[in-house]
């Protein structure tokens, strides 16, 4: 059972929304087509990469690779809140005037068109905007450079099985620093209570982080997945319940909306 804002400690499936990724303005049969046609491949496809990385084997084919490593990127995206901020950031970045197309517009507009290329397109397809917006998200979780960086790294698996404490996981389970394409960054992700997966873009950073002591390692992740969480935690058992309520909420979880962020602020800032 789960408990929206505590510790899940029997659960066989997480991070599962209803309709998260329903197109609007499409045939019911098309629906769920983002559901089907791109997501649920990219959870296929990383299966076999998941079971090699629990064997400890970091897999070397490229195919397997991008696998994970898309799979790694959506999870940061694959939550309601952060789905309809993507959604409320890329309207306001579609919405915000731009003089190019208000051009074109101003050159074709009827007369019973309204004056705003933006208005124009609204009136045009009501669903348009939130429609083509998720398909956006697939080019967030498809980005070339970040998942380039990604197979490049070097991959770990850090096994904690000789500690007590196990390894919990969340909502918001990924941990990076540094940003997306920061040479100095890492990502790290409890695949299981006892795996730790690991890409570091420096041997050395791998290798230091792997020496630590893996209680210290287990104590520390756990303490930043917790805080990233928003609504639910998961472990085998209840615990590091009082763990969860301390610490559960306290830091902002990685987000790839900033680029996005940064570019509607920019546009509006050139009105």
């Amino acid at each position: 059972m789960e408990i929206p804002g505590q510790l899940s400690a029997q659960t066989t499936a997480t991070g599962y929304a209803v309709d998260l990724y329903k197109l609007p303005g499409v045939p019911l049969v098309d629906e769920h087509e983002m559901e089907s046609a791109f997501m649920a491949p990219i959870d296929d496809e990383a299966v076999r990469a998941r079971d090699l990385l629990l064997g400890e084997i970091a897999p070397i084919e490229g195919r397997i690779r991008n696998a994970w490593g898309r799979f790694v990127l959506s999870l940061m995206l694959r939550n309601p809140e952060e789905v309809a901020a993507f959604k409320r950031n890329y309207t306001d970045l579609v919405m915000t005037p731009q003089q190019e197309f208000q051009s074109k517009h101003d050159a074709i507009k009827l007369e019973e068109d309204p004056a705003l290329f933006e208005d124009w397109m609204v009136q045009s397809d009501a669903t348009h905007v939130e429609w083509s917006a998720m398909f956006a998200i697939t080019t967030f979780i498809e980005h070339p450079p970040a998942l380039r960086l990604f197979q490049r790294m070097q991959w770990i698996i850090i096994d904690t099985s000789c500690v007590k404490r196990r390894l919990m996981t969340s909502d918001r389970p990924v941990i990076f620093t540094q940003g997306m394409l920061q040479y100095a960054g890492h990502y790290a992700l409890p695949i299981s209570p006892t795996r730790l997966f690991l890409a570091a873009t420096t041997v050395d950073f791998a290798r230091q982080f792997a020496a630590l002591r893996p209680g210290k390692i287990v104590r520390e992740t756990n303490r930043l997945v917790l805080r990233q969480a928003r609504k639910y935690v998961y472990a085998i058992d209840g615990s590091h319940l009082a763990d969860v309520r301390r610490e559960m909420g306290k830091q902002s979880p990685p987000t790839i909306l900033g680029p996005m962020t940064r570019a509607a602020e920019a546009r509006k800032s050139e009105r």
